[in-house]
C-alpha cells in the first residue's frame, strides 16, 4: 500500500521526537565552537577568535555566553525533560545579566567592569575589549536568556513566545551571515555591528535550536505537522531560503562587473523574488491540489456513504456512495440543507437537535433506540443508520456522518427471527404431541403456542363439512382480541375450503392455510393462520410451518389409535356392548356398592340357543349380523 507506506513515512520524518534530537545536537555543536573560540583566547590563536585577519572576532564573553546557550539546548532538548528546571533558569538568568549589563554600558557609557571579569586588559580600547561583545551581540543574548527564562516559567504562551525570540534571534543572525557572504565587512546598523561570522552562524544556531525544542507547539507546529502544509514548507524551505540569495548575489556581482546598473541589478533581484514566490505557490498550489484530489479519491472509495455538514446544515461535501444511496447526481448533493435528507414526520424536530449536537458534538451513532429513516431524492424512504463525528477546521466545525441503509439487514434480521420463532414453534409441538390427552386440548395448546411463540396475529383450527361446506371454528388464539366471537372472513373461508378439498397449502395475503388429516373423521380440517404483514410468508416459513402442521396431524393420528385401542379394550367389536372386561370390573364395583349399603345386585344372563347351527348355515358373518340384533 504505497500511500500508506507515505504517510507512515512522512510521520516518521515529523516526529516531534526527531526535531528534540536535533536540537540536542545543535546544542552540542554550539558547545563545541564556542569552547574552541574559549580556547583561542587562552592561548592566543587568531585564526580562533575572527576565523580570517579581517573578519569581526568573536569575543571572550560572547564564548561564554554562548557555552551557557548550548547546555540549556542540551537540557531542555529531550522531549522528557522537565518543563521546570532549574539549572536552565539560572543558565538563562545568567546569560540575560550578563548581555543586559553589557547594553546597560552601551546605553549610559559607564565602565562597570563586565567586560574583564575573566581577562583583564586596560590597555586596549573598550571597544576592542576581550569581553566587550557588540551591540547586536548582548541584543540576541538578551532575547534567547528571555525566552528561556519565560519557557521556564511554562505560562499560557511561553513557547510561542520563545519561538519569537528564537525566530528573531536566527533572522538576526542569518542577516549578519548574508551579510558576510556579500562581502561586507563592518555593518553601519548597530544591531550587526562588528559582529563576528561564527558568532552570526552560532545565533542561526542557538535560534533554530530554541524552534526545534517543542516543535509540536506554537509556531512550529504548521512547519512539523505530517498533513500537506507542513510537508510542502518542509520540502520547499531550502529552494525558499537559497534562491532568492544566490539571485541576488548573482545581481550583486554583474553589478560589481559593470555588466549593469545598480538599478537593473535591483530590477533583476524583484525579479527573482517574483519568479521564486511565483514557482513556491505553484508548488504549493499543485501540492494541495495532490493532497485533494488524494482526499477525494479515499472518500469516493470508502464503503460508507459519507457526508459532511456544517453548523448551519448546509452539506458541503458528499462523496460518490452518498449521491448513489441518496439517488442524487454527482455534486447535487452539495450546497443541500441535510434536512431535505430527512422524512417529513422527522423533519419539524430535526433542526433542534442539530443545533443541539454542534452545542455538545461528540462522536455517537445518530439515534440510538430508535429506528431512523433516510429520504432519497425521488421521495422514497429507508432504514439507516448514521454515525456522527464532529470536525473541526480552520474554516469552523464541521460534521461528518456516515449513513448506511440497513434495509436488507433489516429485512435479515427480522427473516432470522421469525426462523427462530418458527423453529420454537416446532419445538412447542413436538413437546405438545407427547402430552396432549384429546383432540380439544391438542388445537387448545397448538394454536397458543404459534401465535406466543411464532409471533402471528392468529391462529385457528377450522373444520369444514365437506357436504355442506359449513365451516366451524373448533379452536382458536388471538394475539390481541378474543377471537371465538368472530366469523371467519370472506378469504378465510375461501382458504379452508381450497385447503380441504384439494387437501394443498393455500397462501393468500396475509394468511395461510395448512390441511390437517382427521382420518377417522368424516369432517375434514385446515389450521389456518394470520400475520400482521401481507405477503410475509416465505419459503423457509412454509417449510417449518408445514413441518408443525404434520406434527400436529401425527399427534392427531395418535390421539385417534389410542381411542380405538382404548374402546377396543372395553367393548366388544361386534355389538358395541361393553366386553367381559369391562363386565367384571362394572360388576366388581357393583357388588362392592352393595356391600356397603346392604344392598342386592341382580344379574341377567341371556343365551342364544342354536347360535352354533346358526353359524354352520349362515357363516359367521351371519352370525355376526343375529349377534348385532340381539344386542339392539
Amino acid at each position: 500500500m504505497p500511500a500508506l507506506n507515505y504517510l507512515l513515512k512522512s510521520s516518521a520524518l515529523s516526529s516531534p521526537a526527531i526535531y528534540s534530537s536535533m536540537a540536542g545536537q545543535i546544542g552540542w555543536a554550539v558547545i563545541a565552537i564556542s569552547v574552541l573560540v574559549i580556547v583561542s583566547w587562552v592561548f592566543d590563536i587568531e585564526a580562533g577568535k575572527r576565523l580570517l585577519p579581517t573578519f569581526q572576532s568573536m569575543k571572550l564573553n560572547t564564548a561564554l555566553c554562548f557555552v551557557t546557550c548550548g547546555v540549556i539546548l542540551v537540557r531542555k532538548a529531550p522531549s522528557e525533560a522537565p518543563p521546570k528546571d532549574p539549572v536552565a533558569a539560572l543558565l538563562a538568568l545568567l546569560l540575560f545579566l550578563i548581555s543586559g549589563l553589557t547594553l546597560f554600558e552601551y546605553g549610559s557609557g559607564l565602565l562597570l567592569g563586565i567586560d574583564n571579569i575573566l581577562i583583564p586588559d586596560t590597555a586596549t580600547a573598550p571597544e576592542n575589549w576581550p569581553g566587550r561583545m557588540s551591540v547586536g551581540t548582548a541584543l540576541c543574548f538578551s532575547m534567547i536568556g528571555a525566552g528561556w527564562l519565560i519557557a521556564v516559567i511554562s505560562g499560557r504562551h511561553s513557547i510561542l513566545i520563545l519561538q519569537l525570540l528564537g525566530l528573531a534571534v536566527a533572522i538576526i543572525g542569518g542577516a549578519a551571515v548574508i551579510g558576510y557572504a556579500f562581502g561586507v565587512k563592518e555593518f553601519r546598523l548597530p544591531v550587526f555591528s562588528t559582529m563576528a561570522l561564527h558568532t552570526a552562524v552560532l545565533f542561526v544556531l542557538c535560534g533554530v535550536g530554541m524552534l526545534f525544542v517543542r516543535p509540536g507547539e506554537g509556531l512550529m507546529s504548521s512547519a512539523t505537522s505530517r498533513f500537506v502544509g507542513g510537508r510542502s514548507l518542509r520540502r520547499l524551505f531550502p529552494f525558499i531560503a537559497a534562491t532568492p540569495i544566490l539571485m541576488s548575489w548573482l545581481s550583486l556581482q554583474g553589478v560589481l562587473a559593470g555588466y549593469y546598473s545598480e538599478a537593473f541589478g535591483f530590477a533583476l533581484g524583484s525579479l527573482s523574488s517574483i519568479l521564486v514566490l511565483g514557482f513556491v505557490g505553484w508548488l504549493g498550489a499543485d501540492a494541495l491540489n495532490c493532497e485533494e484530489e488524494r482526499f477525494c479519491s479515499t472518500i469516493d472509495s470508502s464503503p460508507v456513504a459519507t457526508i459532511m455538514i456544517d453548523e448551519l446544515g448546509i452539506i458541503r461535501m458528499g462523496n460518490r456512495l452518498a449521491h448513489s444511496v441518496l439517488g442524487y447526481a454527482d455534486n447535487r448533493l452539495v450546497g443541500l440543507s441535510v434536512e431535505q435528507l430527512v422524512p417529513d414526520q422527522f423533519r419539524q424536530g430535526h433542526s433542534a437537535y442539530r443545533s443541539e449536537y454542534m452545542i455538545h458534538a461528540q462522536q455517537r451513532i445518530m439515534g440510538e433506540g430508535r429506528e431512523l429513516f433516510a429520504l432519497r431524492q425521488d421521495g422514497t424512504g429507508f432504514r439507516a443508520e448514521i454515525a456522527l463525528n464532529p470536525v473541526q477546521t480552520a474554516d469552523g466545525r464541521f460534521v461528518v456522518a456516515a449513513i448506511v441503509d440497513i434495509t436488507e439487514r433489516v429485512a435479515a434480521e427480522q427473516k432470522i427471527m421469525r426462523l427462530n420463532r418458527m423453529h420454537k414453534v416446532l419445538s412447542g409441538i413436538n413437546t405438545l404431541i407427547v402430552r396432549s390427552q384429546s383432540l380439544d386440548h391438542l388445537f387448545e395448546c397448538a394454536t397458543r403456542i404459534t401465535v406466543e411463540e411464532g409471533g402471528l396475529s392468529a391462529a385457528l383450527v377450522v373444520q369444514q363439512d365437506t357436504q355442506s361446506g359449513k365451516c366451524t371454528i373448533l379452536r382458536a388464539h388471538a394475539a390481541a382480541t378474543p377471537i371465538e366471537v368472530r366469523r371467519l372472513t370472506g378469504d378465510e373461508m375461501e382458504a379452508v375450503s381450497d385447503c380441504v378439498q384439494h387437501h394443498r397449502i393455500v397462501v393468500r395475503n396475509d394468511l395461510a392455510a395448512f390441511p390437517l388429516n382427521l382420518h377417522e373423521h368424516a369432517l375434514e380440517a385446515a389450521f389456518l393462520l394470520n400475520r400482521h404483514e401481507s405477503f410475509s410468508f416465505d419459503d423457509s416459513d412454509m417449510k417449518l410451518l408445514q413441518e408443525v402442521t404434520g406434527d400436529i396431524s401425527f399427534a392427531i393420528a395418535g390421539l385417534e389409535k389410542s381411542q380405538k385401542l382404548d374402546y377396543l379394550t372395553n367393548f366388544d367389536n361386534v355389538t358395541d356392548l361393553p366386553n367381559r372386561l369391562l363386565l367384571t370390573d362394572r360388576l366388581q364395583q357393583a357388588i362392592f356398592q352393595a356391600d356397603s349399603f346392604k344392598g342386592l345386585v341382580s344379574l341377567l344372563y341371556v343365551d342364544i340357543d342354536r347360535f352354533k347351527q346358526v353359524n354352520d348355515s349362515l357363516g359367521h358373518a351371519g352370525g355376526d349380523e343375529v349377534l348385532r340384533h340381539v344386542a339392539k
